[in-house]
């Protein structure tokens, strides 16, 4: 480990001050003669475009001394061959990142492995990593559409300024999408309220190649206190919000709440709903 941060240390030290020599020369040869903004826009527009090459090149050097270090190591030695090196292109937040890693063929048998890719969580075959996909799921709770979301992933994770280009297509982020947990745990909350407020109503979906035939989905909101924002509307603090079409949806629904709270420390439910039966 320690050979393994000198040589990190070295490599990262030198691409930084390749990219920021490069960088302030450019800058320096830019700049107008007297005070203007143009000079002001040269820096930031400069500053971003020389960030984004010099995090994926630090990185592409880390993953690569990384490699190299357990091909050498006594270990990898002992327990397997050398296969084949190949390269691998992520796309993250910082864009697409292109590092070369090498495969294995254990002595003893057995399937082929690469090392680097099991050591990061990486799984086989994934065009777009984890920051990215965790990016796409947070933000898909902000719009229904499919093509405006591959829009603001494509801006935020891959676009420039002056650059509107930038962009992942509505099929690939609907399949990012599918494949994501349905599955989740909540935050434990720091304190439990005496009372906590549920909301509940129904929302009918139509079925796709059903003669327009609904489901019914059954919804619940959780909150502990109303808050005035600057809207017609008040704001509902600390929501948890919940959909199922179990048949034990209240249930579920406690089962949900208990991960956030202790709700042997709740003292009143508070229910509102439209007077459906099932409510």
């Amino acid at each position: 480990m320690y050979i393994l941060t000198q040589v990190l240390n070295c490599a990262i030290r030198d691409v930084i001050e390749d990219h920021v020599t490069s960088f302030t020369q450019h800058f320096l040869d830019s700049l107008h003669n007297g005070p203007t903004l143009q000079n002001y826009l040269h820096l930031i527009q400069g500053t971003q475009a020389i960030l984004k090459p010099c995090l994926q090149t630090c990185i592409t050097t880390i993953l690569e001394s990384m490699d190299q270090t357990y091909r050498d190591s006594t270990v990898r030695k002992q327990f397997a061959y050398v296969k084949v090196r190949r390269s691998r292109t992520l796309w993250t937040i910082h864009g697409p990142l292109t590092y070369c890693r090498t495969i294995y063929q254990p002595k003893h048998g057995g399937p082929c492995f690469c090392y680097l890719d099991e050591l990061l969580g990486l799984p086989r075959y994934t065009k777009f990593d984890s920051s990215v996909c965790a990016h796409i799921h947070q933000r898909a709770s902000e719009t229904n559409s499919l093509a405006l979301l591959g829009r603001w992933i494509g801006q935020d994770c891959f676009g420039q300024i002056g650059r509107t280009d930038a962009f992942i297509s509505r099929q690939t982020i609907r399949n990012i999408l599918k494949k994501a947990p349905r599955q989740f745990t909540l935050e434990r909350a720091q304190r439990t309220p005496e009372t906590l407020y549920i909301i509940a109503d129904e929302k009918y979906i139509a079925m796709q190649g059903q003669d327009k035939q609904k489901q019914m989905i059954k919804c619940a909101v959780s909150y502990e206190h109303r808050v005035d924002i600057e809207t017609k509307r008040p704001g509902l603090s600390n929501k948890v919000i919940f959909a199922s079409l179990s048949p034990n949806f209240w249930e579920d629904f406690l089962d949900r709440l208990s991960e956030r709270y202790d709700l042997s420390q709740v003292k009143h439910f508070i229910l509102m709903g439209d007077g459906a039966n099932w409510i």
